[in-house]
């Protein structure tokens, strides 16, 4: 009998089990495809005594180049982001801006575009306060045209070149829409030909859905609820 107990116990310490997650925000169409975010079926981690946190997975479809960028926003009862690569890439840039936002470009490991469904990273935040039950995060894909980041600089098609190269490609250029770098901006719209362009995105509830800007851009965030 004790051998089979051991033996039972050694199977089941064998037996990898999964941590299920539920998906908390999907987009699709743009330069990186369908983007989903998922984050455990278990909800928010640790205890009132420890304080809580919540952990999100980020995947994407395709990329237009070997490098990725985008912005992630503390938006409602959340501090303290902190964004971690996915083992396939390494970190090209990863600040912390003054709003508690967190920057960051990403590099594929092998040098080439993303083509099919990609983790590309995680995202964990502090929970602000437990009793109101809910969070939200928003994310903001950006575009890598003509883009100058914390040193380092993209040409018209994303692809990283030096200083100098950028002042000569780069300078007066106005970079398209993020979400498709094929399309062109719409009229009159500002953009910072140093920085880069970014648009937002917000989920609402379980799932993600589009709120019309005055040029049909939008906000989209990902709203947690405590489990």
């Amino acid at each position: 009998m004790k051998k089979i107990f051991s033996l039972v116990l050694t199977m089941l310490i064998l037996i990898p089990f999964n941590v299920h997650a539920r998906v908390v925000g999907t987009n699709s169409g743009g330069a990186y495809g369908t983007i989903t975010v998922e984050e455990p079926d278990s909800g928010w981690s640790g205890s009132e005594a420890t304080g809580f946190s919540v952990t999100q997975t980020y995947t994407i479809t395709k990329s237009k180049s070997e490098y990725l960028y985008f912005t992630l926003l503390p938006t409602n009862n959340v501090s303290d982001l902190v964004v971690l690569a996915s083992s396939g890439f390494s970190t090209v840039v990863n600040v912390k801006n003054s709003d508690g936002s967190v920057s960051i470009i990403l590099k594929t490991n092998n040098d080439q575009p993303v083509s099919s469904k990609t983790e590309i990273f995680t995202v964990t935040a502090k929970i602000v306060d437990p009793s109101k039950k809910e969070c939200k995060i928003d994310y903001m894909p950006g575009s890598l045209q003509c883009l100058e980041l914390n040193g380092n600089y993209f040409d018209k098609n994303g692809k990283k070149i030096t200083e100098t190269e950028y002042k000569e490609i780069c300078e007066g250029y106005v970079p398209d829409d993020p979400t498709d770098p094929d399309e062109p901006l719409p009229p009159d719209i500002p953009e910072n030909p140093k920085s880069g362009s970014v648009i937002p995105y917000v989920a609402v509830g379980g799932g993600l859905i589009a709120i019309a800007g005055l040029y049909l851009f939008s906000r989209k965030s990902n709203k947690m609820y405590r489990l």
